[in-house]
């Protein structure tokens, strides 16, 4: 603790705080503490992980997209779910790094028959030879109503 007299010599107190959060959701800053590395994470984990999660749906966020491995081998779709609540950034981000056919964020809720037409952009990319895709939804992903969008959701969708 301090004196008295310590105190007294000392009449202001300036406190800077700095944001950590992985979602990327203060408004006033162009990247929160954490968000950058959560991407790095992502990104890393996506390319070394498919052979233990090839093909399942996963929140954890794991995938391998590259065309010299077993996802390309087979015809597979990866959805993967990543934090933001209320921030689209990092599944924005991820979806740009790793070329993912689609995505959901919560700033931008899909418009009615998104299911179908999901299916029909897939089913293209399936008929011109792609043998593989990825859709990545943020947390806090919704419909125009206001539904949630999981990953369930979206396997259920594809079946």
């Amino acid at each position: 603790m301090a004196s008295d007299s310590e105190l007294a010599r000392v009449k202001r107190l300036n406190v800077v705080g700095m944001v950590g959060s992985i979602d990327n959701d203060f408004c006033g800053t162009d990247m929160t503490i954490g968000t950058d590395s959560a991407l790095h994470r992502f990104l890393k984990r996506l390319i070394a992980s498919q052979a233990r999660h090839q093909g399942r749906t996963t929140r954890i966020s794991l995938c391998e997209f590259s065309g010299e491995n077993g996802t390309a081998s087979h015809q597979r779709s990866f959805i993967l779910e990543v934090m933001g609540r209320h921030c689209g950034y990092l599944a924005l981000m991820s979806a740009l790094a790793c070329l993912a056919d689609w995505v959901f964020v919560p700033e931008d809720p899909p418009g009615e028959g998104w299911e179908t037409k999901m299916c029909e952009e897939l089913r293209k990319g399936r008929d011109a030879g792609r043998r593989y895709s990825i859709i990545i939804i943020a947390e806090g992903a919704v419909d125009q109503q206001g539904k949630p969008i999981k990953a369930t959701d979206i396997k259920e969708v594809g079946s």
